[in-house]
């Protein structure tokens, strides 16, 4: 069973997000991404339009947007990206950020419907630290199983810098490109 069903995602949208979300779909298909990148872009997208629908406030103004992706706001997406942490998580929120970043630099550039895409300058800095924090801890702990790795390479190709511990000497750290400071 695929994992992409349009009409499962556009369940809930308005007819011109549902129109503006096959035709994404028809571009991404033809750009050649994998479904799972074509499913969570099309998920950011719908799931947009369906709280603009459902969370249409007077402060928020979201009829208009509701109906139709070319009337979105900075003030739409900022508190999508608030909603989505308050009710999954900030990195859930960051994938939605990222999607949706791929459906207006679309709207615009592809489609020309909108001059300038409500995602710029957005409060995609406030989602960003929590990418930011799990790449400088991926690059200072390397995972527990290339450590071994590479102390078995070295003390098994006789080197005398992998003599004794295993883990002595500047050239032991080389792999991970200057990850740990000796």
């Amino acid at each position: 069973m695929p994992l992409l069903d349009l009409d499962k995602i556009t369940t809930g949208v308005s007819k011109t997000w549902e129109g503006f979300l096959r035709d994404w779909d028809r571009s991404l298909r033809a750009g050649n991404y994998p479904e799972t990148t074509r499913y969570n872009y099309l998920l950011a997208a719908a799931q947009l339009a369906r709280y603009l629908n459902e969370n249409a406030t007077p402060d928020l103004e979201a009829e208009d947007a509701a109906e139709d992706a070319t009337e979105v706001t900075r003030a739409h997406i900022e508190a999508f990206q608030g909603w989505m942490i308050e009710t999954r998580s900030a990195s859930t929120a960051l994938n939605k950020h990222k999607g949706l970043q791929q459906f207006f630099k679309w709207l615009m550039l592809d489609e020309e419907e909108i001059d300038r895409s409500p995602m710029g300058r957005c409060a995609g800095r406030i989602l960003h630290p929590c990418g930011h924090a799990a790449c400088l801890y991926s690059w200072r702990m390397p995972p527990r199983r290339s450590w071994r790795r590479m102390s078995r390479l070295l003390n098994l190709s006789g080197s005398s810098i992998g003599e004794g511990s295993g883990c002595s000497g500047r050239a032991f750290a080389m792999p991970w490109c200057g990850r740990w400071k000796l």
